[in-house]
């Protein structure tokens, strides 16, 4: 049996890549052929990042065929290369729809913007907004311009919804599991993320730490907000920001390195090149109210540390699923939410390391195999 994973984008080094490499592992264990297409795959990469060899679960990788930078459409490049990104878009499609066929079981474990048809096609859902049925809900049906139009008719060439409707969609939270109900896509039950869990128990200080890619959905701007309103703790926040990252977001990376908060320090590291940071951190502070689980999050609470979250979004979700931690719906019930924790420990480090266990890497490829095989038994 032959499974294909698709991953176009590698050099983010984030969650999602770690998702792609424990879905391959899962497969190859269940007795498949793995292929992994991606455009900037590579061993010493994966190695570099996430301390893996993938290598043993891997039967070939190759790219892509026409890959077009994936930020094109969602940041609004101009007419002409909108369009052109859009063609070229169409044609990757109309290539993986050929490539596709010789294959048992097909994952999208990036974007569901690549969606083709086919019996055993499992998608995982991070963002709503490329759902094109999903975009179109947000702009305003009474307000017509130039722009719109121009946004409708790009909707329309990238339509994916009913490749989207087709496919076994994998909700990565309990708010994006409710959002597919709501389209009423096919999806199974909420799958939680795996997240590396190999940190240490240290002795902790008093110390508010956030490890992030720097991009705006983080809104680390509220983390320094915050942390202007305690100068009595250090406030650090490990981030990196890969080039395609800072192409996407002009000028963002150079706002949060010009902050100049006496007690905020940034370390321009990945976490597992300086995994003390993490595990002598007492407070886990993260802004983001992206919906899906945050994997920097999960891995603090390994390490022990106590998380603070928005309570929308998936970090509240995190802390739910841990029931420990705190969640907060204004900057003052964050800054109240952080002195609490540091002058009453409600939660020891062990504690928390073993409530993260929920989301260990293990538990994910089961509940992938498990997916995978109830689909064959369905059909």
């Amino acid at each position: 049996m032959k499974a294909l994973v698709i991953h176009p984008l590698f050099a983010l080094l984030g969650g999602g890549e770690y998702l792609c490499l424990n879905v391959v592992r899962a497969l190859s264990e269940q007795g498949y052929s793995v292929s992994l297409m991606s455009y900037d795959y590579s061993t010493e990469m994966v190695r570099k990042g996430f301390g893996l060899d993938n290598e043993n679960y891997l039967s070939e990788v190759f790219p892509l065929p026409n890959l077009y930078p994936f930020g094109a459409i969602r940041k609004g490049f101009g007419f002409p290369i909108g369009l052109k990104r859009v063609a070229e878009l169409r044609m990757t499609r109309i290539a993986l729809t050929r490539i596709c066929k010789s294959y048992d079981v097909i994952f999208h474990t990036q974007t569901s913007l690549l969606l083709v048809r086919h019996p055993h096609t499992f998608s995982f859902f991070y963002d709503p907004g490329e759902v094109s049925m999903v975009r179109r809900r947000r702009i305003n049906p009474r307000v017509w311009s130039p722009k719109r139009v121009y946004h409708e008719l790009l909707n329309l060439l990238v339509d994916n919804e009913k490749d989207v409707k087709q496919a076994e969609n994998i909700p990565l939270s309990l708010s994006l599991q409710r959002l597919l109900q709501e389209s009423s896509y096919r999806h199974v039950s909420v799958v939680s993320p795996p997240c590396d869990l190999n940190f240490q128990l240290r002795r902790k200080v008093e110390r508010v730490i956030q490890v992030s890619r720097i991009s705006p959905a983080k809104r680390l701007e509220e983390f320094v907000q915050i942390a202007r309103q305690l100068p009595e703790y250090e406030f650090l926040l490990v981030g990196y920001c890969s080039p395609e990252e800072r192409r996407l977001n002009p000028g963002y990376f150079e706002k949060i390195m010009a902050t100049s908060v006496p007690n905020v320090r940034i370390i321009l590291d990945r976490i597992r090149n300086v995994p003390e940071l993490l595990e002598e951190s007492a407070v886990y502070l993260y802004t983001s109210h992206e919906p899906g689980i945050n994997i920097s999050t999960v891995q603090a609470a390994a390490a022990g540390c106590v998380p603070v979250t928005p309570a929308v979004g998936g970090g509240g979700e995190i802390v739910r699923t841990l029931q420990r931690g705190y969640t907060y719906s204004s900057i003052g019930e964050a800054v109240a939410a952080i002195k609490d924790s540091l002058t009453n420990q409600r939660w020891s480090p062990m504690e928390m390391s073993h409530a993260a266990r929920a989301f260990a890497p293990e538990r994910f490829r089961e509940r992938i195999r498990s997916i995978v095989k109830s689909d064959f038994y369905r059909s």
